[in-house]
């Protein structure tokens, strides 16, 4: 039996290493790097893996890497991948480079699926609503690439960033769990010092909400957030309502222009609550923003979390806070400048929607753990 990896609790609550990335060929460029250095292993997560410019860079690099005896291991979600998967497959064909797929659809290429139909319709019926959306590479067990970016040659807004220290040993366990379908007692419930935030179970999952309610209502000078999409369970509206209306800098920073309409018609029906509490509202414009940053008075964390329900409640998702003077000043600097690219919306600015617009909000917020 393998032993459980140590507590991170037990650790020092510090990174020994930060560095932030906020454009796409930077970020694409350190995980090249990263996996042509790797003497050992590679961990590579991701929800979307494009077989495009980058995806295809990224194919090239872990297949030599495992051309020098690296072990290469590589899962990537059914659903956000389903696209490429026969030509990501092809393109490793005869590689030792090893490929799982996170809860393929039925209709998944047959290398990905085992079972009879009944089988994989079954499965898909109960696994359809719970996704890989984590986004990570981890090299030699030793540096971790994380943020919001998918392996797609997308003009998207992004934030990602590169961590080494002790607790990167999450990463491995969580990876190990995720590979082999082990449930082991490798994480006690973390103390507040943890730097990785992991949703893998129930317990953690709860564990994490509660404590961004706590940290958003305890703030004292500043709640700034970007999402790419903003549809928060009540109770984190509710704190973050209370906090601005304390005189706490409460902003949000959200796209003009959603991948997917009904979330930005769902972000919509919050935006009179929000400014009648005082938190400012403003919305990117250059493209798609999809970055994920909380920060709270001085501390933040970056990763796959988006402010809704699906985030919350279902996928799977992990963010590291950071705690670097260096880091925050970057990060708080980026959030700056993307205000300046964005346009505030202001109760006088807010047009009143259609009666058709208001029915269609209120049918999709009866299903708002789904999207």
């Amino acid at each position: 039996m393998n032993a459980p990896v140590q507590s991170p609790n037990e650790s020092s609550p510090h990174w020994n290493q930060e560095k932030t990335f906020y454009q796409k060929d930077q970020y694409f460029s350190e995980m090249l790097a990263l996996i042509q250095n790797a003497k050992r292993t590679i961990e590579l997560e991701t929800y979307i893996f494009q077989y495009d410019r980058i995806g295809i860079s990224v194919l090239n690099a872990l297949k030599e890497a495992a051309a020098r005896n690296v072990i290469v291991r590589v899962v990537v979600d059914g659903c956000g991948s389903r696209l490429w998967l026969d030509d990501i497959h092809t393109h490793l064909a005869g590689s030792r480079v090893r490929l799982k797929v996170y809860h393929p659809f039925p209709f998944a290429p047959k290398w990905s699926v085992q079972g009879s139909k009944l089988e994989l319709l079954a499965r898909a019926f109960f696994q359809s609503n719970k996704r890989l959306h984590r986004k990570f590479c981890f090299v030699d067990h030793e540096t971790v690439l994380i943020g919001s970016f998918n392996i797609c040659d997308q003009p998207n807004r992004d934030t990602g960033v590169t961590v080494q220290g002790y607790q990167t040993k999450m990463f491995l366990a969580s990876f190990e769990k995720l590979w082999t379908h082990r449930w082991r007692a490798w994480l006690n419930l973390p103390k507040e010092t943890a730097l990785v935030q992991l949703n893998d179970t129930q317990k953690l999952r709860h564990y994490w909400n509660r404590y961004k309610t706590r940290r958003i209502s305890s703030a004292q000078n500043r709640i700034w957030i970007e999402s790419a999409y903003f549809v928060p369970p009540l109770n984190l509206l509710q704190a973050i309502c209370e906090s601005a209306k304390r005189g706490v800098d409460t902003r949000l920073i959200i796209p003009a222009r959603s991948d997917h309409f009904f979330m930005k018609l769902l972000s919509l029906a919050f935006y009179k609550t929000l400014l009648l509490s005082g938190v400012r509202i403003f919305e990117y414009q250059p493209e798609f923003l999809h970055a994920k940053v909380l920060i709270i008075d001085e501390k933040v964390t970056v990763g796959s979390s988006n402010m809704n329900h699906r985030s919350l409640l279902h996928d799977l998702e992990v963010d590291v806070a950071l705690n670097q003077p260096a880091s925050l000043a970057s990060l708080k600097e980026q959030f700056e400048i993307d205000l300046k690219n964005s346009t505030e919306i202001t109760l006088q600015s807010l047009k009143r929607g259609s009666f058709f617009a208001w029915i269609l909000q209120h049918i999709l917020w009866l299903f708002k753990s789904l999207v």
